[in-house]
C-alpha cells in the first residue's frame, strides 16, 4: 500500500511544522516547551508506526530506519 500525494503532503507539512517549532524553541530556549514539542513529535511518529503495524505492515519500522 502506498500513500497518496495528498497524504504525503500532509505528513511533510506536519514534520516541517514540528521541525520549525523545535528550531524556534531551541534558539530562544524554553526547555519545557521544547520538551513538549519533542514529545508531540515522538507521539506522532509512534502513532504512525503503530497504525502501519495494525494495518499489517510489520516491516514499517525496519523500512523507516534504513
Amino acid at each position: 500500500m502506498s500513500l497518496s500525494s495528498e497524504e504525503k503532503g500532509l505528513i511533510a507539512d506536519t514534520i516541517a511544522a514540528f521541525a520549525m517549532k523545535i528550531i524556534v524553541h531551541s534558539v530562544a530556549p524554553n526547555e519545557t516547551v521544547l520538551h513538549k514539542d519533542l514529545d508531540d513529535f515522538h507521539s506522532f511518529v509512534c502513532g504512525a508506526l503503530e497504525a502501519a503495524i495494525r494495518d499489517g505492515r510489520r516491516e514499517a519500522l525496519t523500512t523507516t530506519l534504513n
